[in-house]
């Protein structure tokens, strides 16, 4: 069996943080080692700007999740793959970082429930 790469979008993490039974299926996958999860450091940004993140406790509970998979920082590279995804098809700017981040580390394989701001630039692979 292949093993498939995937950057995982803020929403997946999201459902997982709030007990959605099918995501934790999903992050025991990445856990097992049958998935290789990947995620941006935007998406990091965005799980600790969560209003119920004020307790230590919660934020462990961030960090271990994150600590299962690969941290793609944003650079220069990034950066500029998210500019040029953006100059083609306008959208946010966290989601252009977020495929440019699949489109160099998976080929642009996203994971996120959020297909129509992805499908554009990546292949949307949902998990649920």
């Amino acid at each position: 069996m292949i093993k498939q790469s995937v950057v995982i979008d803020t929403n997946i993490f999201i459902d997982h943080l709030r007990g959605h039974a099918p995501a934790k299926v999903f992050f025991k996958e990445i856990e097992d080692g049958i998935i290789d999860g990947y995620y941006s450091t935007i998406t990091e940004a965005e799980i600790y700007s969560g209003t119920d993140l004020v307790s230590l406790e919660k934020q462990r509970v961030v960090a271990d999740l994150l600590s299962l998979m690969k941290r793609v920082p944003v650079d220069d590279i990034v950066a500029k793959k998210a500019g040029e995804l953006r100059r083609s098809h306008p959208t946010l700017l966290p989601d252009a970082i977020i495929a440019a981040t699949a489109t160099l580390r998976t080929g642009g394989r996203v994971c996120t429930k959020n297909k129509k701001d992805f499908s554009t630039y990546s292949t949307v692979v949902t998990p649920y």
